[in-house]
């Protein structure tokens, strides 16, 4: 096509080239955004430009393409919780085009929003970005200024910017960024509702309104013409965190079964899932074992739990040969009240060090120093889950424990410990449960 309303042939090869009163706004009395004369609207309107060479049409359409992409890097899905910001960059590949500027709006696709939409602008940056005119364009205060920065299905305000001197005397050599690849137009933050459905949601250069201007390709050969953007996408995931951590004196892995994988912890103990469900596996590793889950699962089996809000869970791993008698905190192959039972319940408390181990002792202990007694309880942690609630503390588990310790049964032993995500909550299974950590 002949150039598209900034560039016109207007007398001999030698005279200045000039592009003036440019303007990035639509401008008042324009064509509404969205029809083909009053989409990129900074290239309007055109005083002169003379040409160097004689204009050529082109036989095919440059080779422009446009990515959504996360910042720094290459995956176009980007992730964030109901209410939360999340930003991604709209990158350029012009390998054989001289690219003066992108003009465009964003659109949610899919699915299509209910009226009001889910997402906001509220950050538009050309840092680093060769079209980062200051002059010319919406400013960023306009871009995120309510209701227009509004996903509606389509924000009402330009995202795009021109090179630096389109509103200048320049040569028509000059205009544009020489053909490259991965040229940052711009970064965007998208804020999402608070009430967004867990989901994903897909945001796309709005069709008919979202431009690549270009000059080329090569030197001498200023045809123009506006490539279209919007075939790029980014894929939004709204959802909730799903955060592992280890712990213990032994090293192990914990991976998940979604595909792509998404935790490998220690590594990537954290992500955001729309709602879905997963399984988590912990694999001790060499001369280590897992002594269990708290949190969101309990117990030694793998961990199947639905994201579906903020989900905790922790694995521990203990250097093997931790034994069996695992109430038996002093090692000293009796199971007492008096001292184990005291120092698991102030372990429990939050003590440390010498307050966990003042005056619970055993004369015959083989594991009497605090910092022996508080990593060993560290490593027995889970097992501490009485109750089965995926939580311990005092009052609840380190109570459970002390009371069996001293031999009560029934209501005596289980008053006031079962909470309403306990597992075990009968006298005879807190029971049960306790004597498999005393054989």
């Amino acid at each position: 096509m002949s150039i598209h309303r900034q560039f016109a042939r207007i007398g001999p090869a030698d005279i200045t080239a000039r592009v003036l009163s440019r303007q990035m706004k639509r401008p008042s009395g324009a064509p509404a955004a969205g029809t083909r004369a009053g989409l990129r609207s900074w290239t309007a309107p055109l005083v002169s430009l003379a040409l160097a060479v004689s204009l050529t049409a082109q036989a095919s359409g440059p080779n422009v393409t446009t990515r959504m992409v996360a910042p720094g890097g290459a995956a176009n899905v980007v992730k964030t919780v109901p209410g939360g910001a999340v930003a991604f960059e709209v990158r350029i590949d012009a390998p054989d085009a001289i690219t003066v500027g992108t003009s465009y709006r964003l659109s949610q696709t899919t699915p299509a929003p209910p009226s009001g939409g889910y997402f906001s602008v509220t950050g538009r940056s050309i840092a680093g970005s060769p079209y980062n005119d200051p002059e010319l364009g919406a400013t960023d205060a306009e871009v995120i200024a309510a209701p227009g920065n509004r996903l509606s299905p389509e924000n009402a305000v330009n995202l795009g910017k021109p090179v630096v001197g389109l509103a200048t005397d320049i040569p028509a050599t000059d205009i544009g960024v020489a053909p490259a690849i991965n040229l940052l137009a711009t970064t965007v933050t998208l804020t999402s509702d608070p009430a967004t459905p867990l989901g994903v949601y897909r945001v796309q250069p709005t069709a008919g309104a979202s431009f690549v201007t270009v000059v080329g390709p090569g030197p001498g050969n200023l045809t123009g013409d506006d490539v279209s953007m919007s075939a790029a996408f980014v894929d939004i995931v709204v959802g909730q965190t799903l955060a592992v951590t280890t712990n213990g004196s032994g090293t192990g892995t914990v991976t998940s079964d979604d595909v792509p994988q998404t935790i490998n912890c220690p590594g990537t103990c954290t992500s955001i899932l729309p709602g879905t469900t997963v399984t988590l596996s912990a694999t001790p590793a060499g001369g280590s074992v897992f002594t269990g889950w708290l949190g969101a699962c309990t117990g030694t089996g793998t961990c199947t739990v639905p994201v579906d809000e903020p989900v905790p869970v922790s694995a521990t791993f203990a250097l093997a040969g931790i034994g069996t008698q695992l109430l038996d905190v002093d090692a000293d192959g009796q199971y007492d009240g008096l001292t184990d039972g005291l120092m698991v319940m102030r372990y429990l408390l939050g003590a440390t060090g010498a307050t966990i181990t003042a005056g619970g002792i055993s004369p015959t202990a083989a594991r009497s120093d605090p910092a022996a007694i508080e990593a060993y309880l560290d490593d027995v942690r889970p097992y501490l889950d009485a109750n089965g609630d995926g939580a311990v503390d005092g009052p609840t588990d380190g109570l459970l424990i002390l009371r069996y310790l001293f031999e009560l049964t029934g209501e005596a032993l289980t008053g006031g410990t079962i909470t309403a995500d306990s597992i075990r909550t009968t006298p005879t299974a807190v029971q049960d449960y306790l004597g498999t950590l005393t054989p």
